[in-house]
């Protein structure tokens, strides 16, 4: 990755691609959370495009397939390829005698905040032209945005309740662990608000909990969305902004996370139960299993303070 530019470089590329394309989409996973939260400048990068209109001719992820392909790169379509699998990392292999030297790099792949992953409808591997980025991977915005109106070719304004850019100078500005600050050396990538990036995160949350590899990707994104709660309790200016601009629904999580009162003496995994039984019994997202307590402290609670 270059250090003369804050930034991932292949998502500025990929996003000059797309619109010149006329290809609605969104930066979507950590590059996404490390506009905001901690950064892990993970090599990995993804995207989410737009659905079809109805009766359309072409499908934008079609397009985007098309237009990264005649810029040279070109879609997997290996069926072995690892990922195609929400863990990317394989287990890890214990040595044959206790004398042998432990593989640390696939222990650290094994713990990284990356390893598990939403498999995508197509993905890129970067590693012939760039040196530390691996893979760009597409997601369809049904399967992740499906509560967010259609993603449009419109620009992005000031006042856009949805959408900023990566070159925004109101973003927070760089720390040490996070944020990126703005990338105003790369073209401009559009971005989810924080407030709609957390609320993309707390709905798949919920709508994937039973399923322990996925939702431990979101949870990831969460925890590192949120970033570092300082020692003195006082809450970061991304935590503060976060609070003023979420849906009030959802404002509870994140008061919770930041040790604020609540009202509730529920674990923070048993409040993401209860938002899930409450959309379960309303129907607002489909059909889901039922989770038991103990089952949510076990998958979710003992990662969460």
């Amino acid at each position: 990755m270059s250090n003369e530019c804050a930034g991932a470089i292949p998502a500025a590329y990929a996003a000059q691609i797309f619109d010149e394309a006329k290809v609605p989409y969104v930066l979507w996973g950590h590059w996404a959370v490390a506009m905001f939260g901690r950064n892990k400048a993970f090599p990995d990068v993804d995207f989410i495009i737009a659905d079809a209109e109805p009766n359309a001719a072409t499908k934008p992820l079609d397009t985007a397939i098309a237009a990264l392909s005649a810029k040279g790169i070109h879609r997997c379509t290996d069926a072995s390829c690892q990922e195609w699998t929400s863990d990317r990392a394989p287990p890890v292999t214990a040595p044959v005698n206790v004398k042998d030297p432990i593989d640390w790099e696939e222990v650290g792949q094994n713990l990284a905040d990356n390893r598990l992953h939403a498999v995508g409808d197509a993905h890129f591997h970067l590693e012939s032209t760039y040196t530390y980025f691996t893979v760009l991977t597409l997601y369809s915005q049904t399967r992740i945005l499906w509560w967010m109106p259609r993603l449009s070719l419109q620009p992005v304004t000031p006042t856009d309740p949805n959408f900023m850019l990566t070159n925004d100078v109101r973003l927070f500005p760089p720390g040490p662990r996070g944020p990126t600050g703005p990338w105003t050396e790369l073209y401009p990538v559009r971005i989810l608000r924080i407030n709609k990036l957390a609320e993309a995160i707390i709905l798949l949350r919920i709508r994937d909990g039973h399923r322990g590899d996925v939702n431990r990707c979101w949870e990831r994104m969460w925890l590192n969305l949120l970033g570092d709660t300082p020692a003195d309790g006082q809450l970061t200016p991304q935590m503060l902004k976060l609070r003023e601009e979420i849906n009030p629904r959802y404002r509870i999580i994140v008061d919770q996370f930041c040790g604020l009162p609540t009202g509730r003496t529920a674990r923070i995994g048993l409040i993401w139960k209860e938002f899930r039984d409450e959309m379960l019994e309303t129907g607002e997202m489909g059909r889901m299993p039922s989770l038991h307590p103990k089952d949510v402290i076990q998958r979710m609670g003992k990662y969460l303070p």
